[in-house]
């Protein structure tokens, strides 16, 4: 069965944002930093913010997003119920897809217990 990433499972609008700010769990890693806080939902949503301080390009930022949101795809039955925010940091761009994919099974890892 192929895994989705519909509307559902995205965090969308600024509230939705600022609710995980308030009060989320800090998980750093050298590339990037993610941001968690349970929800009532029952299921997990993804946001995701990359500004042009990580690469000037728009094709590695929208890289650094495809990898992501590829293994967030892949881990969601894992997660459970929390908002994750996954926020990219300057020189990502010098990660391969590979090296990107294994920090986030890493934290993806951490976060699932």
């Amino acid at each position: 069965m192929k895994e989705i990433y519909s509307r559902e499972y995205r965090l969308t609008k600024p509230q939705e944002f600022q609710f995980v700010f308030q009060k989320a769990r800090k998980i750093p890693s050298r590339d990037h930093t993610i941001l968690v806080r349970e929800n009532d939902l029952g299921y997990p949503r993804l946001g995701l913010i990359v500004s042009k301080k990580c690469s000037k390009l728009a094709v590695e930022r929208n890289r650094f997003k495809r990898v992501v949101r590829e293994r967030f795809r892949r881990e969601k039955d894992r997660i459970g119920g929390y908002d994750v925010l996954v926020i990219a940091r300057p020189g990502l761009a010098k990660k391969d897809n590979t090296r990107l994919d294994s920090a986030l099974e890493r934290l993806w890892t951490t976060l699932a217990t």
